[in-house]
Parts: C-alpha cells; structure tokens; sequence
C-alpha cells in the first residue's frame, strides 16, 4: 500500500460515520496479525460499572506482538454520550 491509499484509509475511517466493516478494514491494515475471534457481549457480560453506558461490546480479534496482547472491540453505546471517569 502508498502512502496515498494509506491516508484514504485513515480519512474514510475517521471523517465518515462508524462503519464496522470500515473499522476493520483499517485495523487488518494497521496491525500486521490479527486473530480472528467475533463475539458479542450483551448486558450480562459487561461489567456492573458500565452497564448504564454501553449496550453491545463486539470483540472483533486480538492481536499480539508476543510481550503484549490486545483485543480489537466495537462498542455500542446506549446513549450519544462520552464516558468520564
């Protein structure tokens, strides 16, 4: 990939509505392994502390590096809101 279709990416990703497919997209080309791994959370596997914010928590993959490890998720919030700690 140039680094002109490298910049469409980002600018499509962040200055277009929340696409899912789109999101993907941009991650499978940031990282370099993904592990595929989809689940959807629901209200009774989010934590107590969240509940009131969150509706869907979509683990899309993971990816490691071998030291560190992180999931790829999609939230979907209840409200159009931020939330503050």
């Amino acid at each position: 990939m140039d680094k002109q279709q490298a910049q469409q990416i980002i600018k499509d990703t962040f200055e277009s509505s929340f696409d899912k497919s789109r999101f993907t997209g941009f991650i499978r080309n940031l990282l370099n392994k993904i592990e595929d791994a989809p689940f959807t959370y629901r209200r009774n596997y989010i934590s107590d502390i969240y509940k009131q914010y969150i509706k869907i928590r979509e683990h899309i993959g993971k990816s490691s590096d071998g030291e560190n490890h992180i999931d790829i998720l999609v939230i979907t919030l209840r409200k159009d809101t931020v939330i503050r700690y």
